[in-house]
């Protein structure tokens, strides 16, 4: 990400949230890489790690939407932020103590909980904060800072797994878990000088913007975008299963050095993502939403095929790739959603678009899996380039630049 002047103007709490993702991401990426390995070590197989994720998601997914209509009603962002990062940082040190898969459930349920209610908080606080004409901006910046951290994070695992590498390997995950909690604890202290962005209104004035949540009120653009996001969401799988696919491709090496090759292509993926993020946001604000995020569609599809017939050396390039296509999408979709949230509906539109969305991968997730076990590799991710590809076609058909909307500010 290129520091100009720019990205310089945009407002100090848009910095803020950007820092603080930033950490938290360093935290959560430390231990994300290696779960994985940790519930092997610890005597646990597939399915429980699949019990595991699917638990946590579903609650992500969910609390993303709840979360959402309750920040409207109270009119407070702030407070969901706070508590969210404090939860998912709280959940490392348990994970470390773990010696079976419940406790694990209960520290992934927790992170989960805490991503649920911040991130819908987090992402409406930008909207309250930024003018509609640099909303990409801003979500580009904060994607790319979030991922800077998510960088970071997986170089102190590796640099870790090889300081560590003449010890256990559980004594080593362990330690790991342990040492992401300062990111974490730094994430939680930027967090207590967030303020409301609507902080000097009056409180009769704070009291009226208290709306009375009508989904029917919605405009009609936002049910449109919901829709097409929804199917790409489908397509969108876990990134687990490119991990694993990368492990696979490179197993001649052995396991072990095939599955540091595999984290080290999450990190060249994490690397492109956060270089990607502030350009595509700053162009959507200037060609549209849509068109960037057909093209990251189309990159998808194209990746995605490219993981069912590629072999060895051939992985990288498809990780590159892959952190163009998130670049260019995951900024751009919400600062798209905030294009067509109502002034008095922000938190709402937002989190059911995270719930819905949320869902639709966690069955996409599931999909996957399936086809993997009984059809093989190849017909999985076919599956999602199709898929894909179909949420392209619906950009090309449905997909224009947003007029203004009517109660935005």
């Amino acid at each position: 990400m290129a520091l100009n002047e720019s990205t310089r103007s945009l407002p100090k709490q848009v910095w803020q949230l950007g820092w603080i993702s930033f950490f938290n991401d360093v935290c959560t990426e430390m231990a994300y890489p290696i779960l994985a390995l940790f519930m092997v070590a610890i005597g646990q197989g597939p399915a429980a790690l699949g019990l595991v994720e699917g638990v946590a998601e579903a609650i992500v997914s969910f609390m993303k939407g709840a979360s959402g209509v309750h920040t409207d009603i109270t009119g407070r962002r702030v407070p969901y932020i706070q508590s969210g990062y404090f939860l998912t940082s709280a959940s490392k040190p348990i994970i470390a103590f773990a010696r079976s898969w419940p406790l694990v459930l209960v520290a992934r349920a927790l992170d989960r909980f805490g991503k649920g209610i911040r991130t819908t908080a987090r992402d409406t606080l930008i909207v309250d904060t930024m003018g509609k004409d640099r909303l990409g901006a801003a979500f580009g910046l904060h994607r790319a800072m979030d991922t800077a951290g998510a960088f970071t994070g997986v170089l102190l695992t590796l640099a870790m797994l090889y300081i560590f590498k003449s010890s256990s390997p559980l004594a080593t995950y362990r330690t790991i878990f342990l040492v992401s909690v300062v990111p974490g604890a730094l994430c939680v202290l930027l967090t207590l000088r967030l303020r409301e962005a609507h902080a000097d209104a009056a409180p009769a004035e704070a009291a009226t913007q208290r709306p009375k949540i009508n989904l029917r009120e919605m405009p009609a653009g936002y049910w449109k975008a919901l829709g097409i996001t929804t199917v790409f969401a489908l397509a969108n799988s876990s990134d687990t299963f490119l991990v694993l696919r990368a492990s696979d491709a490179f197993k001649a090496s052995g396991p072990a050095n095939a599955a540091i090759a595999a984290i080290w292509a999450y990190a060249l993926y994490n690397l492109v993502y956060t270089l990607a993020s502030y350009p595509a946001g700053e162009l959507s604000d200037r060609i549209g939403r849509w068109w960037v995020l057909g093209i990251g569609w189309l990159l998808y599809a194209g990746v995605y095929a490219g993981f069912a017939v590629a072999r060895g050396a051939f992985i990288w390039p498809l990780f590159a790739v892959y952190g163009i296509y998130i670049g260019m999408t995951d900024g751009v979709s919400k600062a798209l959603v905030g294009d067509f949230s109502p002034k008095q509906g922000k938190g709402t539109a937002m989190g059911l678009y995270y719930m819905i969305t949320g869902f639709a991968t966690l069955a996409a997730s599931g999909v996957m899996g399936i086809l993997w076990n009984v059809y093989g590799y190849r017909t999985a991710f076919f599956f999602g380039a199709i898929t894909a590809l179909a949420s392209v076609v619906l950009v090309v058909m449905f997909g224009r630049r947003p007029k203004k909307v009517e109660g935005r500010e």
